[in-house]
């Protein structure tokens, strides 16, 4: 043990705050927690194996095409789904939580449709007049709301210069608008509103003839190293 370990077990630890009475209490709690669970795991594998022998004799019969369970809880309902999707089966649940929350299983070939689900879930039961019934009110829903769209008319044009006429008159807007011809050449813009009347060969001829006499003039800033050595031959000698 090096040093540093023998001075943290020769010292001191701090006083419990625990009394044994808490230690007692807190074990107790601890036990009767694990029993709880292997009571709930016992009792889950009893429910299951009995909603398996259930849901087996339900497939076997070729009569029955329904089956409705007791009221249970929400723990044991979501059980009972596990077991009815490995089987290929559907199940609805219905009533009220905490009350008489309850699963029907289907097999597939005769699961219900969405007006039985609908009434079942109304709390009544379900026959083939009610649902000719549910069947010919939709039809003639759906025939009244055709009829509404179809007798509604062609949309309506709107005449935005009639509209806003009493905003700008017509014979203000008339005397106001110019009258600008379109002009293959140069646009949309009238000659005469242009200010550079020029085309594009003239524009392009003089900014030509303005480079070649720029080129040609000499530089008055800078003089050529020839006139500078002529301007040096021609100054007098010093005495």
């Amino acid at each position: 043990m090096d040093i540093l370990g023998s001075i943290m077990s020769s010292m001191d630890k701090p006083p419990s705050t625990v009394t044994e009475e808490e230690k007692r209490q807190r074990n107790a709690r601890k036990q009767q927690m694990e029993k709880w669970k292997l009571q709930e795991n016992k009792r889950i594998q009893t429910f299951k194996t009995k909603i398996k022998a259930r849901i087996e004799d339900f497939m076997k019969d070729p009569k029955a095409e329904k089956l409705k369970l007791e009221p249970m809880e929400k723990v044991d309902r979501a059980l009972v789904r596990e077991i009815t999707d490995d089987a290929g089966l559907t199940a609805f649940a219905f009533g009220q939580d905490e009350v008489d929350r309850h699963l029907i299983i289907w097999k597939r070939e005769s699961a219900p449709g969405d007006d039985e689900l609908a009434v079942l879930r109304r709390g009544e039961e379900w026959t083939e007049e009610k649902g000719e019934i549910i069947k010919a009110k939709r039809e003639q829903m759906e025939a009244e709301r055709n009829r509404k769209v179809n007798h509604k008319g062609p949309p309506v044009k709107t005449d935005y210069r009639a509209k806003y006429t009493h905003l700008i008159s017509q014979e203000v807007g008339k005397s106001g608008a110019q009258d600008v011809a379109a002009n293959s050449q140069y646009g949309n813009v009238k000659v005469e509103n242009k200010k550079d009347r020029r085309t594009i060969e003239e524009t392009l001829a003089e900014r030509k003839a303005k480079k070649m006499k720029q080129s040609e003039e000499p530089s008055l800033a800078t003089p050529t190293p020839s006139a500078a050595q002529s301007s040096s031959n021609h100054m007098p000698a010093k005495s």
